[in-house]
């Protein structure tokens, strides 16, 4: 014979039930634990503030492009917010990219694709990226700000306008 035992255990406490004998008493169980597993959905939020960044030399050299000579290594570089007035180093170990950024390949050129800092207590927000121990340029966004959405509107390169406008894509070119 198939015994229907429903066996509850909550915190230290265990109750055992039969559930042919107790058929609308588990019907009843059954749709409770069905609602009180069901969990709000939490707000979704949309995040467009990264930007692409390419960088050559003067001789139009990439120097991103990891078998070039003299190009910025990867595991090298290194970005930093300003949140509060102090410089943190951006690094979560456990994410897919711990620093922010990573640099692929797209049509011949390497690019960063990089998460600006979207600070909402500062109106331009700043970035930094340490290309190595003597290089440091310095990125500003603009950000469009709204409940569930934060979106870049422009963005500065060592103080200078480098993109504004949705009709073109988010990519910038540095010289270095």
């Amino acid at each position: 014979m198939v015994q229907h035992i429903l066996l509850i255990m909550i915190g230290k406490w265990c109750i055992t039930l039969n559930l042919k004998a107790m058929k609308p008493v588990t019907l009843m169980l059954s749709l409770v634990m069905v609602l009180l597993s069901c969990q709000k959905e939490e707000n979704s939020v949309f995040l467009d503030g990264g930007i692409e960044i390419t960088v050559i030399d003067n001789n139009g050299n990439d120097l991103l492009n990891p078998s070039a000579e003299n190009s910025f290594k990867e595991e090298s570089i290194k970005i930093y917010y300003l949140i509060d007035g102090v410089v943190e180093e951006v690094y979560h170990p456990t994410a897919d990219y711990p620093r922010n950024f990573f640099i692929y390949e797209r049509d011949g050129i390497y690019r960063m694709a990089l998460s600006l800092n979207g600070n909402e207590k500062d109106e331009f927000p700043v970035t930094y990226i340490q290309w190595n121990e003597t290089d440091t340029d310095t990125v500003k966004g603009s950000f469009l700000r709204g409940e569930g959405f934060l979106m870049c509107t422009k963005v500065w390169y060592n103080g200078v306008l480098m993109w504004e406008d949705y009709n073109t894509e988010r990519c910038i070119t540095v010289v270095k």
